[in-house]
């Protein structure tokens, strides 16, 4: 009965936490259709953002038209992420997010509203997101509120939050990870190899970055096929031949993407991204991401986006800048350093810390690398929303350790609500911020920090649907905005207190 009732309680947690979503969707003029009918690209709606519009239109075609080239109306409306190649154009980026929003266009086109079942495709993916992570530590710690905080935390303490209403790659990739991460806290066996494999196969389908993001996990993998036998006078070290099914989980996707690459660019290795932008429509430009300029290029030098040369300012830009800085928008991540710190003293989770720890820093590294770690106009550091579900995990650690703390408690409490502000505002106004090198040469002045978020909300210009079609003549965006906000902190607070003032559970 016990279980029953606190199953009950999670439960309505995960309620609430989904509805608390719903201010988010983009939606105006009483009409949740009209951006599917007007392909409307203003500032705060759901087409803002070519990593969102080029994604869709992909969607929309193959739901429609069972194709995956544009027509030259179409493909403007996708600039500047499109490439163009013998007179056709085609979305730039690896088609798994749009594959696997086909059937969501679908079911939202029965209603007449494809665009709006295709977007909330990610909004559901970002709970699930919460639920994986609440899963992981509540595996790892056998506490459930320690796990339902560290899940809530990643969903209204990080930019996560604000990408869970556009049609971009981050929470399709951070789901493949954290999935790959569930299934390593289990013994390893065909079944597991097979779903790991399967996994990482699609994650790359979503981002090619996934490839290295993830590979911390299939070497964690790897090493639990080996099992060592101490007698008195020997050591035997023996292997488990199932990690093989790794590989055969991950070939049909591999060979999925070999299939597309062939349709588009008559190579099955020759990804889009190795074509280019196409310049047809230059108007769309300004979005693209920055390229930075390079004196002299060694003729020897490996050709790739990442560049050791980039790394100080990109981690830079990442971690403490007010352009991107995690210490900006989502300072509470931080205290996923302290779960390091708690982890690697016991000896049973230290590979698994490990492991987080060296997914957290190929992540970082590897964008602090990319010649674009501002990730063009957008809010806060979106490459590292994988990073945020990682450091979410670690929170757990953190907080399953220090929760007796009082000095840890009120640190805790002060960031989440800084973040939680922050990211709130995120979410209900823009994720197109621009670059500082960017915003200084606009013709019309917008400030490069989450100041352009608060600027839209003070003009009232939100496009959340919820609040346009039943409160704009009651409220002003502002003061809801501030209520919004209040629901949200009420909600981490309410959850963290349970974590804290549980009885301490025996680790695993």
């Amino acid at each position: 009965m016990k279980k029953v009732f606190l199953s009950v309680i999670i439960g309505i947690f995960f309620f609430f936490a989904g509805i608390l979503l719903i201010p988010g969707i983009r939606g105006t003029n009483n009409d949740l259709r009209y951006y599917q009918q007007s392909k409307n690209r203003e500032v705060g709606g759901p087409f803002e953002s070519s990593g969102s519009t080029s994604r869709y239109l992909l969607t929309e075609t193959i739901a429609e038209d069972r194709r995956i080239y544009f027509s030259q109306e179409e493909a403007e409306f996708a600039s500047p992420d499109v490439v163009g190649k013998d007179g056709k154009y085609f979305s730039i980026f690896m088609p798994g997010v749009s594959f696997v929003g086909v059937p969501f266009f679908k079911l939202g086109e029965v209603l007449g509203a494809g665009q709006i079942g295709s977007y909330l495709m990610n909004t559901l993916v970002a709970m699930i997101n919460v639920l994986l992570i609440f899963l992981i530590v509540r595996k790892k710690s056998n506490n459930n509120w320690v796990g339902l905080f560290s899940g809530l935390v990643f969903l209204f303490g990080s930019n996560a939050f604000a990408y869970s209403f556009f049609y971009t790659q981050h929470h399709l990739s951070t789901l493949c990870l954290l999935i790959g991460i569930y299934l390593v806290t289990f013994d390893r066996n065909f079944i597991n190899n097979l779903l790991l494999g399967a996994i990482y196969g699609y994650a790359i389908m979503i981002d090619i970055p996934n490839i290295f993001i993830m590979f911390p996990l299939l070497i964690f993998a790897f090493s639990q096929h080996f099992k060592i036998k101490k007698a008195e006078h020997s050591i035997s070290l023996s292997l488990k031949y199932s990690f093989i099914y790794i590989a055969i989980g991950a070939i049909p996707l591999l060979a999925g993407i070999g299939l597309y690459n062939y349709s588009l660019t008559k190579n099955y290795t020759k990804l889009p991204q190795f074509i280019g932008r196409t310049e047809t429509f230059s108007q769309e430009q300004r979005k693209a991401p920055i390229k930075t300029t390079v004196k002299e290029k060694d003729p020897f030098e490996v050709n790739t986006p990442f560049l050791t040369r980039n790394l100080l300012n990109g981690l830079y830009i990442l971690l403490i800048s007010d352009e991107r800085g995690w210490l900006v928008y989502s300072p509470i991540l931080f205290i996923g350093f302290l779960g390091v710190i708690a982890g690697l003293k016991k000896k049973h989770s230290s590979g698994f810390i490990q492991t987080l720890f060296s997914i957290f820093i190929v992540n970082l590294l590897l964008y602090a690398m990319f010649g674009d770690p501002w990730g063009g106009w957008s809010f806060g550091p979106r490459y590292m929303i994988p990073a945020a579900a990682v450091m979410s995990v670690l929170i757990g650690y953190a907080t399953f350790h220090y929760r007796k703390n009082i000095l840890y408690v009120l640190f805790v409490v002060t960031l989440i609500a800084y973040s939680s502000y922050i990211n709130t505002l995120g979410a209900i106004t823009t994720t197109e911020v621009p670059p500082k090198q960017e915003a200084a040469y606009l013709t019309s002045h917008i400030p490069y920090t989450y100041k352009y978020n608060l600027s839209l909300l003070k003009e009232n210009k939100i496009r959340s649907f919820f609040y346009t079609s039943s409160l704009v003549t009651v409220i002003s965006a502002f003061d809801f905005f501030i209520i919004y906000w209040s629901v949200i902190l009420m909600l981490l607070s309410f959850s963290f207190s349970l974590a804290i003032i549980h009885e301490k559970d025996k680790e695993t």
